[in-house]
């Protein structure tokens, strides 16, 4: 009876151990499915319209991805890469600078970035 127990309390906590890692496994891949990318500094997928609901959060790595960034895009997809901004005057943001690097600056006029200086 006791070594039943003892199987049924090991097989519950081997099974939480692998339950997390593969319940994110299966939450990255709906995430990429869907079209969102998946932030690694906290587990979470960023989704495609979070400029729309005002909740685009940064990426660890922003100012690597701002480097890779093309003047002209939209100010939403801007978002979805670096986040909602820190602050804005005019047609000026500020965007945090991830693993604490400087922060990330963007002018956007008509709804598209003109001009962006990464903080690295």
């Amino acid at each position: 009876m006791k070594l039943k127990l003892a199987l049924v309390i090991i097989f519950i906590a081997l099974t939480a151990l692998v339950w997390q890692p593969a319940k994110t496994f299966l939450l990255q891949d709906s995430c990429l499915d869907n079209g969102g990318k998946w932030a690694l500094n906290g587990n979470f997928c960023i989704y495609q319209n979070c400029a729309e609901t005002s909740s685009c959060k940064p990426s660890y790595r922003n100012n690597s991805i701002c480097e890779e960034l093309k003047l002209g895009i939209s100010q939403n997809e801007l978002y979805f890469h670096l986040g909602m901004p820190e602050s804005s005057s005019d047609n000026n943001f500020i965007f945090t600078g991830g693993g604490g690097e400087n922060t990330i600056q963007a002018t956007i006029k008509s709804g598209k970035v003109v001009k962006l200086q990464c903080g690295t």
